[in-house]
């Protein structure tokens, strides 16, 4: 039965119908960055065809049971591919890798059936068939538009079905056996190739008893502290589908022992005075007599502050607080320092690290007063962060308004009593006056009014806030309009006027009082 795995997922096939003796299975949501895993069975044929943008392979099984599996718009991602492997076909039994695509060309240039590449023959359409017996896949062998899939490469104009290319492992040329002193490093050179020259490879290298590292092709070796006798460096070679390992014995070479030297590491907080200074000790071990001392500094000038160390590791930083960088560190934001020290014969050195601690300093803003009067008949406006000249030494921190509701006003002259004001702000600096007695102002009247505002920064840890600064407005009045109330409209018959007056006359004098009666 074969298995497919898709990017880590096996694939569920046990509910695929069989039909006319087949069992088709269409695969789409393939990227270009990820290998798609199928296992077979040993002895299973396959062979591959475009097909549109899609790749098509075509398995038969050894008991005859045939699958197809339609990889789709495969030919586009292959075409795009800039040499990962994008699908990999193996034996169940032996993880023998049958096939690898990596592009277009090695989809199509050469044939892959089981474990051994077939011959073109016209009665056989299995992808390999030595023995030229026709194998009853009843295949089509159909050509496909070079022009269909852009940047393919290949020479001819048509791209005829054919069979994936098998990978071969790469090598490696490097001398196995090396030889270095006791605390000291070598260097180890290699040639890694493969001929499979789209391949990628990657190495990798172990070592029991030591630290290695690879830059390009030289490998850097250094055995562990004080160690000596044999170690083995494992150095593995990888074109993204098989692994080929080398190992080598390296020899590491007694010598007199050199002194150790600890290191330290400390932190201070700025702006806080008690914490501004810190201190530590070194310890040197020395085999030899009298050597475990480490060479004495005093008032070694660091980046950020001072350092002093005495003979007997015992050391003293002070940071430098009024310097800008510090002062411009955030409560999340650090600065290293660090002071090398060295034993007393010279032979080891190690690090004294100091980290400065940022805290969040409090903005600071102006007054203001707004140079445009504003109107009796608006009562809205907008400050700026620049208006009052925010600012916050902590480089990183963002500044805000502190929000208003309902604040009060205070009303510093006024050519008539306007009587109480509050004022409402969003974070943004625009804000409202209100207060009833404001429409007071007449035309060439106005107000001077003022109101604290703050601004706050937006520290992860604690919000600092600023000391109020005072925004002074001039409330300009204008000239209302009146109003006019409109009296009820009265309708009197000829019987009012009968039951008022005796008489039923539309016209009549009458007098105040009895107007008066008349309208109440």
């Amino acid at each position: 039965m074969i298995s497919i795995n898709k990017y880590g997922q096996t694939l569920d096939l046990s509910k695929i119908v069989e039909v006319n003796g087949k069992k088709t299975f269409s695969l789409d949501g393939l990227v270009v960055d990820k290998s798609l895993l199928i296992e077979v069975p040993k002895d299973t044929k396959f062979s591959t065809s475009l097909e549109e943008n899609d790749l098509k392979i075509e398995f038969k099984e050894a008991d005859g049971n045939v699958f197809e599996l339609i990889l789709k718009n495969m030919a586009n991602l292959l075409a795009q591919n800039d040499g990962t492997q994008l699908v990999k076909i193996m034996q169940f039994d032996d993880n023998k890798v049958l096939a690898s695509i990596v592009d277009i060309t090695s989809a199509l240039e050469a044939a892959a059936a089981g474990p051994a590449a077939g011959a073109n023959n016209g009665t056989s359409d299995s992808a390999a068939n030595p023995a030229l017996i026709n194998d009853g896949l009843d295949l089509q062998n159909t050509t496909y538009d070079n022009a269909r899939v852009a940047n393919d490469n290949l020479e001819t104009n048509l791209i005829e079905t054919a069979l994936i290319r098998v990978n071969i492992a790469p090598t490696i040329e490097v001398n196995l056996t090396s030889t270095v002193d006791e605390d000291g490093t070598t260097t180890i050179t290699f040639v890694a190739s493969d001929i499979n020259i789209s391949d990628i490879l990657t190495s990798n290298v172990t070592a029991l008893n030591g630290t290695v590292t690879i830059l390009g092709n030289v490998i850097t070796y250094v055995p562990n502290e004080n160690f000596n006798g044999n170690d083995t460096i494992t150095l593995t070679v990888n074109d993204g589908t098989v692994d080929v390992i080398k190992t080598i014995a390296v020899t590491v070479n007694p010598i007199n022992d050199i002194p150790t030297i600890s290191a330290d590491s400390k932190t201070v907080v700025e702006d806080t005075a008690a914490l501004l200074t810190t201190s530590g000790t070194i310890t040197v071990v020395d085999v030899d007599n009298n050597e475990s001392f480490v060479v004495a500094q005093i008032n070694t000038s660091g980046l950020y502050g001072t350092f002093n160390i005495d003979e007997n590791g015992e050391w003293t930083y002070l940071a430098d607080n009024i310097q800008t960088v510090i002062q411009a560190l955030s409560v999340t934001e650090t600065l290293i320092e660090t002071f090398i020290v060295t034993s007393k014969d010279g032979t080891t050195t190690n690090n004294v690290t100091v980290t400065i601690q940022g805290t969040n300093d409090i903005p600071t803003i102006s007054n203001y007063i707004e140079t445009i009067n504003v109107e009796e008949n608006v009562l809205t406006g907008s400050i700026s962060l620049e208006d009052v000249n925010a600012n916050d030494i902590d480089s990183t921190d963002e500044l805000e308004f502190v929000a208003l509701t309902n604040a009060a006003v205070t009303v510093v002259s006024s050519d008539t009593d306007i009587g109480a004001i509050t004022v409402s702000m969003n974070s943004l600096g625009e804000y409202i006056l209100s207060g009833a007695g404001i429409e007071k102002l007449a035309e060439g009247e106005s107000a001077t009014v003022t109101f604290q505002v703050q601004v706050k920064d937006d520290s992860v840890t604690d919000i600092n806030i600023s000391s109020a600064s005072i925004i002074t407005l001039t409330i300009a009045g204008s000239n209302d309009a009146p109003t006019v109330k409109v009296a009820p409209t009265l309708v009197l018959s000829e019987i009012d006027f009968a039951e008022l007056f005796g008489t039923a006359n539309a016209y009549k004098l009458v007098t105040e009082e009895e107007m008066y009666a008349l309208l109440n």
